[in-house]
């Protein structure tokens, strides 16, 4: 990745370039977004024998380079158009300035000669080789839950497995029959995670012995595996928040339960408007989590009122983090939200280019 003062360096360099023929036609290199983060673009304009022209895209941040952007270049005067980039440009000389993508996200680009290549991968030493390995009979789209040298992890063949960290030895498993796709949580003795046969299950974590088991009513929900064209992919459940006694999840068919942790029994439920693939947090006297109908909700954790809702604009699939009395949620859309914790007003958001917010998030004091 260029760094922004080679990028400088290579527009002084290569800009200034006249070419024949249309002023438009040609490449042109510059960067684009907001003041707190600008990242490199390039676009080239090729016209064809008709007149037509099409519109070539390189983001050397995103690896994308010497891409169709399709759509129709609208050209009034000197100003540009582009629908699929949300590009509204002006020329001016050996200038492209104006937003790209969408209003709120500056551009400028200079005319240039060469365009920014894909670099092969560097070659790297070797890296370790692992310590040890276990066959876990299935794919496993969540990370391992580790307490006291043991970690806890489940996998799509239906076996859920408790491994000692030192050797990787088989502590013991537990068959449900199903594929299990999120984390387990630990309190105290226990063990809890949900399957896709619908269940909420709590375990002992000396044995694996089942303690009891919720249901949650979503087994007939299915899921769509990872593709490259099909981008509403489902691959993960909620992690179980454990807290005085109550276990708060979400399912696949939006309903938000707490379920008392000692007899496996709902103490209330709550319905919100899409699946419920992430955790939640514990915010004061409320929980809060996301929702795939775009919005976060605060529930108060006695009896499931809800205190607020706030709307991000786009599939909620990570686990709120409370900071400072904040709430940072990411979305599908592409953006970082901070909420007030009290109200659940927007602080703040950052956008992130061409990716949706699904990891969780740290925050260290400074």
């Amino acid at each position: 990745m260029q760094t922004r003062a080679g990028w400088a360096i290579v527009l002084w360099a290569l800009s200034g370039v006249a070419l024949a023929g249309d002023p438009l036609a040609g490449r042109w290199l510059g960067s684009m977004g907001t003041d707190k983060e600008r990242v490199p673009v390039a676009l080239e304009f090729r016209q064809a024998e008709d007149g037509a022209w099409s519109v070539r895209f390189s983001n050397p941040l995103l690896n994308v380079y010497d891409t169709d952007a399709g759509g129709t270049l609208v050209r009034e005067g000197d100003r540009l158009r582009l629908d699929t980039l949300m590009l509204d440009l002006r020329l001016s000389g050996d200038t492209l300035s104006g937003t790209l993508p969408g209003p709120n996200s500056r551009a400028e680009l200079k005319r240039v000669r060469t365009l920014p290549q894909e670099q092969p991968p560097p070659k790297l030493p070797p890296g370790p080789t692992p310590r040890w390995q276990v066959r876990l009979g299935g794919l496993s789209y969540a990370s391992p839950t580790v307490a006291d040298g043991v970690a806890y992890i489940g996998a799509t063949g239906g076996v859920f497995q408790a491994i000692a960290i030192a050797d990787g030895a088989l502590k013991w498993t537990f068959s449900t029959g199903k594929p299990i796709h999120g984390s387990a949580a630990i309190d105290g003795d226990a063990v809890y995670f949900v399957c896709d046969d619908g269940y909420l299950y709590k375990l002992a974590r000396a044995d694996g012995k089942q303690v009891w088991k919720y249901a949650l009513g979503d087994a007939a929900v299915s899921r769509i595996p990872p593709h490259p064209a099909v981008y509403d992919w489902d691959l993960v459940s909620p992690q179980p928040l454990i807290a005085d006694g109550v276990v708060y999840v979400g399912d696949g068919l939006g309903v938000f339960h707490a379920v008392d942790a000692g007899k496996g029994e709902a103490r209330w439920r709550f319905a919100s408007g899409a699946r419920i693939r992430h955790g939640a947090a514990i915010s004061g006297t409320d929980v809060v989590f996301g929702s795939g109908d775009q919005r976060v909700y605060a529930l108060a954790r006695e009896d499931g009122r809800e205190h607020w809702r706030f709307d991000t604009g786009a599939p909620v699939d990570t686990t709120p983090v409370l900071h400072e009395n904040r709430l940072l949620v990411g979305n599908r859309g592409r953006g970082l939200y901070a909420l007030n914790a009290a109200d659940g007003k927007e602080i703040w958001r950052l956008g992130f280019w061409g990716s949706w917010v699904e990891s969780t998030r740290w925050c260290m004091k400074a």
